[in-house]
């Protein structure tokens, strides 16, 4: 899981892949990914099925209705 984390496509911005949920972190919300919000965390998460078609910088409602989508189901399974 460690590698998959670190590695998985997140989507770009610009030129440039952003790869892992550190990186995006930084590149979504210019901070270290331990700080992050839970509504930050699940937008992170929803960019993981389609990281291009829900990019926050090029579609930010997508992006916010793909995070709805996971906190919607985080609260239907009790977490």
């Amino acid at each position: 899981f460690e590698y998959y984390a670190n590695y998985v496509d997140m989507g770009r911005r610009g030129s440039f892949s952003i790869r892992g949920f550190g990186e995006a972190a930084q590149a979504y919300f210019g901070k270290d990914f331990r700080k992050l919000s839970l509504a930050e965390s699940a937008t992170l998460a929803g960019l993981i099925q389609r990281p291009s078609f829900t990019n926050p910088y090029r579609w930010p409602k997508r992006a916010l209705d793909r995070r709805n989508l996971v906190l919607g189901m985080m609260l239907e399974n009790g977490y």
